[in-house]
């Protein structure tokens, strides 16, 4: 016997599909702004003669020294590192109550609970990615 669509199905289903065209539209931004910084450099479309204050200029710590340096590279690996501890709870959390709905026949909370272990593990997938999407975007966008 087919399932009647019930207003959290299509609740779940309207929210998956904004994510994904969400998804879809952030990559072929990228995608665009990429092709046409490349296509800039090499037709040399690049305005040497604008008043942009910023032309030439990248970011460089060098100048607060190398206390500081260091400092704000251990920063940024311990708050990576907690990010991927606070996603792997979270993976863990979402698991086990979705085995409890799924256990308990609660079909709502099955999908309310499926979506969140999908959304941990996208998260967790993303802290994983996070150097090589940087290393990326820098590369994309070069500073000169």
């Amino acid at each position: 016997m087919p399932s009647t669509p019930t207003p959290n199905r299509d609740r779940f289903a309207e929210r998956w599909t904004a994510r994904a065209a969400a998804v879809v539209v952030i990559l072929a931004a990228a995608l665009l702004l990429g092709t046409a910084a490349a296509d800039a450099a090499t037709v040399g479309v690049l305005a040497d003669d604008s008043r942009n204050p910023f032309n030439n200029v990248v970011p460089n710590f060098d100048l607060f020294g190398i206390q500081f340096k260091a400092a704000w590279q251990k920063l940024l690996a311990g708050v990576w590192g907690l990010g991927f501890v606070v996603t792997a709870f979270s993976a863990v959390r979402a698991v086990v109550s979705l085995a409890r709905a799924k256990r308990g026949g609660y079909g709502v909370a099955v999908a309310e609970q499926t979506e969140d272990a999908k959304w941990a593990g996208i998260a967790f997938g993303g802290l994983t990615m996070l150097g090589v999407l940087v290393g990326g975007i820098v590369a994309i966008f070069p500073s000169h």
